[in-house]
Formats: C-alpha cells, structure tokens, sequence
C-alpha cells in the first residue's frame, strides 16, 4: 500500500515553487535591439570597458543570464538565442559553461529592433523537446503586445530598464539648392521622454578637400514631452558635401540616436517621366534636387527609338508598354494599368487599407499612413523577385496577393511598383507624399557607378558598381578603419555596413564618395521600459501564470518519489523472498571462496 501512495503521489507530479532555475534544460532569449544599448540599469563597473558608469540593459541582462546559468545543474543543456530583427541561434544546448558565457559575451546591441514573437516561438519549438525545459527571456519589452499569444506557463520574463529620458536626431538631410550656390540642412529632433528637456544642438560640416570638421552652428532648444523641434538652415556652403548633427552630452540613456550624418548628392541624375498628365508627381519632381527630368507622353514613347544610354530611373505613371520594351536602368511604375514582363495584373482592389508590413522599412522613413485614403489599386501577386512594402490591411496576415507597393531586383536593377493611381487617392494632399517620393528617388537613383548611395541601412548588402579601370577599392569605415574590396567578374564590389557613422569608398588615393548610416528607428529611440507580461497559456491555472510571470520556476519532485517508490518496491520484494536471497548469498559464496567452505 505504501508503494501504490508512493507511486500515484509520482503521477500527480508535485511541485515547489522556487525562484532558482528548475529543470536540465534551459531556453534563454536576450533582446539585442538597439533600446537595449540604453544605459539605465544601474552604476557599476562596465565589464567592457573596465571603467565606472552606468550599466546598459543589455550588460545588466547578460549578468543576469549567467547567474540563472550558475544556478543550474552541472549536467543541464542551454540554449542561447539572440532577438534581433531575425531570431538566431548562438548556442545550442550546451553543457559547456565557457562557450556560453563566450557566447553571451559576444553579443552586442544591433541597430534595428527585434522580433521577441518570433524568437519565443523559436524557443518554445526547442523547450518543445523536453517537458522540464524552462525558457527565460530577457528583454525591455518594447514589443510585449506581440507576445500575448506566443506565450507559454513555462517561460519567466525579466524587465531590463528604468528611464524614458531619451532625445534623438530623428531626421537629417542636406540637399543643394537647384542653381548649385548653396545648400539646405533640415535637422530634426524627438523628445521621447514624458518629461520637458533641453539639449543644445551642434551643427559641424566638412568638405572632401578638409578633412577636419567646421564647427557652423549651434542651436539650444526646449523639448516638451513627445515634441519635435526642426531646423532649417539655408546658406551652407556650396562646397559642403556632408554634415555632423550631436546633442550635447546630457542626463540622455541611450547614445546611439545622439549623433547623425548627412551626405550632399554631388551628381545630378537622369529620370525619365512617362506621364500623361499628373501635375501632384511633375511638381513634387521639380522641386527634387539633384534631378534632370524629361517629360514624355506615352504615345510618343511608344515610337521613339530606344536611347543609346537609358537614364537611370524611368518612371511609368499609369502606363506599361504595349509595343515598346521596358527601358534600361531603374524603373518606377506607378499605377499600372496592365501586366508586364516584371508582373502580372489579375483585378482591382476596391479601397484598400494602405498598411506597412515594417514601419522601419526604408522606403517608409518618415512616412504615416494612418490618413492615406485610397479609392482603388491594381491586384499584383507578388512576383517572386519583389519584398512587399506597403499591403492591403484587410488581408489577413499581410496577404502577398495584395500589395500596395513593392520593390526588388529583377535582372541586375531595381524596380519598385506602387499599384494605384496617385489620383485615385489622398496620398498627393498629404505631408506624406513628398517624403515618401524622396525615398523611393533615393532608392532608384542612388548606387551608380562608382557612387555610393548617400543613406545605408544597417546590416543589408549592397552592390556598388566600379567603373573599368578600377582594379581595388577601399572602403574607410566610420571608425577610420578600412577595408580592401576587390571587385568581381561584373566589376562590383559588396559591402555591408554594421556601424552608425560616415563611410567613405576611395580609389586612386581619393575619396570618390560618402555615405551616411544613422539609426532613424522611432520604436529603438522611444525607450520607456514596459513591464514584463504574464503568461495567458490557456493549460494552465492562474497561480501557475502568475508565477511565471513573478519570475518563479517549478522544481518538481516526482523523480525523486518514483525513485523512493521503486526503491520501497526492491525492499518489500528482499524481504518477502529472504530466504531463497540467503541461500543464493550463501551459493555465491561457496562457488566464490571454496577454501573458506572446506575448512
């Protein structure tokens, strides 16, 4: 009877709450957004950096991750995953502490934000492997919302963070005045905090043939909470080519958004505009600098002979060829009214919700859609080239057949297709329009030979053409560091950016051009931390969840009573078969000792 107490005690798996780790197998997931760089989790010394001041989110979250670590059984497996934009696996359940403490170690802050949702999905498929697997997932919770359905009884979350104090430059541009003898600076910068703040900004600029910096101008400026103050300065020097905007240093958490760069174009480029009228499109061109437009109609296109050197960006408004080829270079169509080698038009969407599948994306720097009104689209399925943009927000799950702007790479140039007609919406009367024409110019004509397009985006690879005779370029990173790129069989080099600061790409000695790389990121600068979320799983009681959300573990105990019914078990049976056990003791020993059986 003591055995069956014992064994159904076992099958009932009790359990203790314990704020130790339970369990051999642990999922951890560190947020490595760019919010995690904020310093505001206390005074210590900075493991990095051996000196006094205050520890980031993301250090603060690494101890913490090696105490649960420490706390762990000698034999348990850890696996570690990094949050960014694209969950990653760094180490897979390890037993080895050093290459997990070497693992967690190296990782930094990146320059977007993350995706907790799919990470902790990402986590749950792995703790889905064993049923004592605990996952710990260690973030300031910029994104919690997401995880209300991913989450699971067994996972314990840690808040990191404890200020919103945070400014940044959230827009900087320099643009050339349409006769070349001065330029425009417009600087913007969010206070993202609930509480008023003063920052001084200073302006510096540079030109190719000075090296140093010029100090221009400073401004002070008195931020309410949630403000934006902007400055526009129009008599910079023609002969600038890229600027320095730095908010003096403050009571500020989060450096990364203190400091921005902006490069001047130093070409004019070539667009060619197939139109039949659209005076919202002709007159946002004309006021782009840095761009020589022609006007064609469509009719004349169709009987023109194809140009000996295309420009670089063709814009189709409301037109596809019927008899003439798509034009060489970069192509922008714009409410397409029939298909085209590059896509297939199937129907109409009736008013369509203009929706963002990634407000970071981009094309959509500085671009709102809350108010964007449109009255119809063309139905495109998404070619297989292209990475939807803009969609239809009534498609579940952003509905690749459904796109309102996409953009690829077909064939070695970029195409970017926006699928309904700017008079057949609002867009044209809104503030958006003119900054979300800016990107789509800056993406299409930016990256020609030898140039390097005046934005990147961090961590994206791109291709930058070398004229003929270049046999090796150098690329000069912000921290003055280079890097030696030897061109491929298509006279291209690639290079992709990781740091926030000026890059510059030379040959020959010189410096042929610049490029700025900035972290304009609204959702990474708004730093107010957010409290950790409970589990909500469904197949567990409140208490189970609530403690889960505390930051308590179960430690169960039905190995060990299974173990002490087993054990009960071999006892009872050693006893009721004593005899026959004495005589196989007493055999053994004869057959073993013989000697000691004849005397």
């Amino acid at each position: 009877l003591l055995f069956l107490a014992l064994l159904i005690l076992a099958l009932t798996r009790p359990f203790t709450w314990t704020d130790r780790p339970a369990g051999r197998t642990a999922v951890l997931v560190l947020d490595v957004s760019a919010s995690m760089a904020a310093q505001d989790a206390g005074q210590d010394v900075l493991q990095d950096s051996g000196r006094g001041g205050a520890v980031s989110r993301l250090n603060a979250a690494k101890t913490q991750m090696r105490q649960w670590i420490d706390g762990l059984p000698g034999d348990a497996a850890v696996t570690l995953i990094a949050a960014g934009p694209r969950p990653q696996i760094v180490a897979a359940a390890s037993q080895d502490r050093r290459q997990l403490y070497a693992a967690l170690d190296a990782l930094q802050p990146t320059l977007g934000g993350s995706d907790l949702a799919a990470a902790l999905e990402l986590a749950s498929a792995v703790a889905a492997r064993r049923p004592d697997a605990v996952i710990g997932l260690f973030s300031d919770f910029a994104n919690a919302d997401a995880l209300t359905a991913s989450s699971r009884a067994n996972v314990q979350f840690s808040a990191l963070g404890s200020s919103d104090n945070n400014q940044a430059i959230s827009a900087l541009t320099l643009n050339r005045a349409a006769n070349g003898s001065a330029q425009t600076l417009f600087a913007q910068v969010t206070n993202y905090s609930a509480s008023p703040a003063q920052r001084r900004l200073t302006i510096a600029v540079g030109a190719d043939e000075s090296e140093a910096l010029q100090l221009y101008n400073a401004y002070d400026l008195t931020l309410e909470p949630g403000d934006e103050q902007t400055i526009v300065a129009d008599d910079l020097p023609a002969n600038v080519t890229y600027v320095q905007a730095q908010l003096d240093a403050a009571a500020d958490v989060l450096p990364l958004d203190d400091t921005a760069w902006a490069v001047a174009a130093t070409t004019s480029t070539n667009v060619m505009l197939v139109t039949s009228g659209n005076r919202f499109l002709e007159t946002a061109l004309a006021l782009l600098p840095n761009l020589t437009v022609t006007t064609i109609k469509p009719a004349d296109f169709e009987i023109s002979p194809k140009a000996p050197a295309p420009p670089q960006l063709t814009i189709l408004d409301g037109y596809v060829p019927i008899t003439a080829t798509l034009p060489g270079g970069n192509l922008l169509f714009i409410g397409p009214p029939a298909s085209s080698e590059l896509f297939s038009v199937t129907g109409v969407l009736e008013q369509p919700v203009a929706q963002a599948v990634d407000v970071n994306a981009p094309l959509l720097r500085f671009v709102s859609l809350a108010d964007v009104n449109v009255l119809e689209a063309a139905r495109i399925p998404l070619p297989a080239w292209a990475q939807p943009i803009m969609v239809d927000g009534r498609a579940a799950g952003n509905d690749e057949t459904a796109p309102l702007l996409f953009m690829g790479q077909p064939d070695e140039r970029r195409v970017v297709v926006l699928t309904f007609d700017l008079r057949n919406s609002d867009l044209p009367l809104q503030v958006s329009f003119p900054l979300l024409l800016v990107n789509l110019i800056d993406a299409l004509t930016s990256g020609g030979v030898g140039a390097l397009p005046t934005a990147l985006q961090p961590d994206s690879p791109l291709t930058i053409p070398l004229p003929p005779s270049v046999a090796a370029a150098t690329l000069i990173g912000p921290d003055g560091s280079s890097a030696q790129l030897q061109p491929g069989a298509e006279q291209t080099v690639q290079l992709t950016a990781h740091q926030l600061g000026l890059y510059a790409l030379a040959w020959d000695g010189k410096i042929q051009s610049r490029s700025a790389l900035n972290l304009y990121a609204p959702q990474e600068s708004n730093v107010r931390p957010q409290a950790a979320p409970v589990s909500t799983a469904a197949d567990v009681n409140n208490d189970t969840a609530q403690a889960a959300g505390s930051g308590q573990a179960r430690r169960e105990w039905w190995r060990i009573v299974a173990f002490a019914a087993l054990a009960l078990l071999m006892i009872e049976w050693l006893v009721y078969h004593r005899g026959v056990v004495a005589q196989l003791v007493q055999k053994t020993q004869r057959t073993l000792f013989p000697y000691r059986a004849a005397r």
